[in-house]
């Protein structure tokens, strides 16, 4: 079974690597590496901050609906699992994703609850969603789509919102209480990266932020596609390819794409250390 997670990986890192050459043979590398080059550190090291800014609140979220089901854990233990989360979504073959470790380490040091467990989880990862779909729609009807697919956005938003408020309900009636909470600190997740986005496409002298973040919102969704390793490569497909729709200039469009993917690598590394470090305390 081990061997067939760790294939699994390989096979993940593969689609990646292709989607990634697949875009760049496209673009272009020239115009590519001309407009990454041209990326000022200082706006670098803003989206940086910005992105652990953004798994800060995010790591709120998840201790409101943790403590829901009475799961207590201290916030900046949390926090280093976020880290540790991504390192083990990007950089470690063996077979165990980030949610799932957290699941491990939550039932061995919190809770026997393992069910409860994975359905706080879940729950976090729907609102994060809700919030993406809800902000989506914010900004698709601030910029036209064609076929008039703004609206449907937007008429898709109020099922959605429903779904996600009762659904809680469905598995445990305590995460009905932290909805609200949860809802309000996913919108602050989403928006800070989105500001993120805005950083970037402005340094690239891009202007119509309403379409570049509905993209980005757009590839967010589709870097939840379990095909790609980490979500590498996703992004960079949806940049593109909706750059084309909207006509915009696919070179810096890929540019920011690559950059939060960047980022991405970079926050994840710290878990690698952060890892090691709680390795003693996970296996006393």
């Amino acid at each position: 079974m081990k061997l067939k997670k760790v294939l699994g990986y390989f096979l993940k890192l593969g689609v990646s690597a292709f989607a990634i050459f697949y875009i760049f043979k496209n673009v272009g590398t020239d115009d590519l590496w001309e407009t990454l080059s041209s990326t000022s550190i200082l706006i670098i090291l803003l989206c940086l901050s910005l992105y652990i800014l953004s798994q800060w609140i995010s790591t709120h979220r998840l201790n409101e609906a943790l403590r829901a089901i009475d799961i207590k854990v201290p916030f900046i233990e949390n926090f280093r699992l976020y880290f540790v989360g991504m390192a083990y979504n990007l950089f470690l073959p063996g077979g165990i994703g980030g949610d799932a470790y957290k699941v491990v380490y939550y039932t061995k040091h919190y809770t026997d609850q393992r069910k409860k467990t994975i359905a706080a989880l879940l729950y976090d990862r729907l609102i994060g969603l809700l919030a993406i779909f809800l902000l989506l729609a914010v900004f698709a009807s601030m910029s036209p789509l064609p076929f008039k697919a703004s609206w449907l956005i937007v008429f898709a938003v109020v099922p959605i919102f429903f779904i996600a408020r009762h659904l809680g309900s469905l598995t445990f009636k305590s995460f009905t209480s932290v909805f609200t909470k949860m809802t309000g600190f996913s919108l602050f997740v989403q928006l800070t990266q989105a500001v993120l986005i805005t950083a970037l496409a402005l340094s690239y002298g891009l202007n119509d932020l309403p379409a570049i973040i509905c993209i980005f919102f757009i590839s967010t969704i589709a870097t939840s596609i379990p095909i790609f390793l980490g979500g590498l490569g996703a992004r960079e497909i949806v940049f593109v390819k909706m750059a084309q729709v909207w006509e915009l200039p696919e070179s810096p469009m890929l540019s920011i794409a690559v950059i939060f993917s960047l980022i991405n690598v970079i926050s994840a590394i710290p878990g690698l250390i952060l890892d090691w470090k709680m390795k003693p305390k996970a296996e006393s």
